[in-house]
């Protein structure tokens, strides 16, 4: 008889141990199974542009959060590329998502990981009411956490339902956001326009920089793939980022005002990943100005402190291979002012004339460029090389609204009125203020 109970309460225990890993299994499922469902599941109409800029703050991809592990989505949010790339097309292109059927399959399983495979049937519909049907297949790993079950890895998902439907005709590995016949391309919404934004381009890619708590904004062939959020205090922020000759390479310049040094981080341009410091320095107060074939080229402050309480030396530098700053521009005895820098030659205007030169850190010679602003009666907002020494652009800025013009062959053409922000390979980048003057929405213009 005792024999019996022994084997009974044996196979009740290991009955409830089976239950109990069931129930375990079912929990990971149904979180795999939520997330798959609320990932797919996308109704333009409850989303606006502004959610694009926000991401990953957004209602939507906040919905998400629940079932990904905190340090998985905070690492993800650095980039914010799948979350992005997820609202970006269905609110521009004005399209919904719908997930009709759904089969996941366990790939593999320990004690506190579970793998699942997955594949599903996802229909779109777009705005002329036409409609795909599309296979969706990826991977969902999930891991056992005090909350319970959460996804520790979201870049297996597949985004094919953006990538390949027929009516943008996308191409993953081609350039995804290609102007129509006189329609200029809207980029993001972005909060203000202060001093210390900058655009800066290489190749395909583009960087949109926010000093302080912003961060910066990065584009490939005119869509925005991702963003670098700056976490840290106003005293110790990146203040400034340029990209490589090569197209390769973003480098971030973060200044700490009170220990009072800064050193240069190296980030891989095609997904942000930060991969070493590349320059630490103290004391002398440079500041990274432009990334060109020629090298890096940085300007230097007297001292310390706050922009307002330090002057401007004079002066140009390039950091050399050895890492060593080389003084290559001396203009302490002229009334100039640097206005850009393309490969070797700088951009100045002289700002006593309002005349524009164009000097050979190399050669040392100083050429005219027969373009002034003393006609115009006011100092120009912006004006830079148009992706050569013979070309330049320039805003005009009267009574609260700006004008951007190309300078070509002693002629003015007349581009947009709108305000500059930056130059592409093939256009200009402009802003509209929007609300009060507190968010503006950016936009790319192909210049033929």
């Amino acid at each position: 008889m005792k024999k019996i109970r022994c084997i009974t309460i044996l196979f009740l225990v290991f009955a409830l141990f089976l239950i109990g890993c069931n129930n375990s299994e079912t929990e990971a499922k149904k979180t795999a199974e939520n997330f798959i469902n609320d990932f797919y599941n996308i109704n333009h109409t409850d989303m606006s542009i502004e959610d694009i800029s926000k991401c990953p703050n957004d209602e939507s991809t906040q919905k998400l959060k629940k079932y990904i592990t905190d340090e998985h989505f905070k690492y993800v949010s650095t980039k914010t590329t799948i979350f992005a790339i997820r609202l970006e097309y269905p609110i521009q292109q004005k399209f919904d998502v719908k997930l009709d059927t759904l089969n996941l399959t366990e790939n593999s399983k320990d004690k506190d990981s579970i793998v699942y495979d997955y594949n599903c049937d996802v229909t779109v519909t777009y705005s002329d009411k036409k409609q795909s049907n599309i296979e969706l297949k990826g991977t969902i790993p999930l891991v056992k956490t005090d909350e319970g079950w959460k996804i520790n890895d979201i870049n297996n998902v597949d985004l094919s339902f953006i990538e390949n439907f027929d009516i943008l005709n996308i191409n993953k590995k081609e350039e995804i956001n290609k102007p129509k016949d006189n329609e200029d391309i809207f980029l993001m919404t972005a909060d203000g326009y202060g001093a210390q934004n900058e655009w800066q381009f290489s190749k395909d890619y583009s960087v949109l920089n926010y000093s302080g708590d912003e961060g910066i904004y990065v584009f490939k062939n005119n869509k925005l793939i991702y963003t670098i959020k700056n976490d840290n205090e106003k005293d110790n922020s990146y203040y400034f980022a340029a990209i490589s000759p090569s197209g390769n390479k973003i480098i971030r310049q973060k200044v700490d005002n009170k220990k009072q040094k800064w050193k240069l981080d190296l980030f891989n341009a095609e997904d942000g990943v930060k991969e070493e410091t590349y320059l630490s320095q103290q004391n002398d107060r440079y500041y990274l100005k432009k990334w060109t074939k020629r090298g890096m080229f940085f300007e230097k402050y007297d001292k310390w402190g706050e922009e307002m309480d330090t002057h401007l030396i004079k002066k140009l530098f390039i950091l050399n291979e050895q890492k060593k700053f080389e003084e290559v521009m001396d203009y302490t005895n002229t009334s100039w002012k640097v206005r850009d820098i393309i490969d070797n030659l700088v951009l100045v205007e002289d700002y006593n004339t309002k005349q524009f030169y164009i000097f050979n850190i190399d050669t040392k010679e100083i050429k005219d460029t027969n373009f002034s602003s003393k006609p115009f009666g006011i100092d120009l907002a912006e004006v830079k090389f148009y992706n050569s020494p013979n070309i330049l652009i320039y805003e005009l800025r009267q009574e609260g609204s700006g004008k951007i013009f190309l300078f070509k062959n002693k002629e003015k053409i007349f581009i947009t009125k709108n305000y500059f922000v930056g130059i592409t390979k093939d256009g200009v980048v402009y802003a509209k203020y929007i609300d009060d003057g507190h968010k503006r929405d950016i936009y790319f213009k192909l210049l033929n």
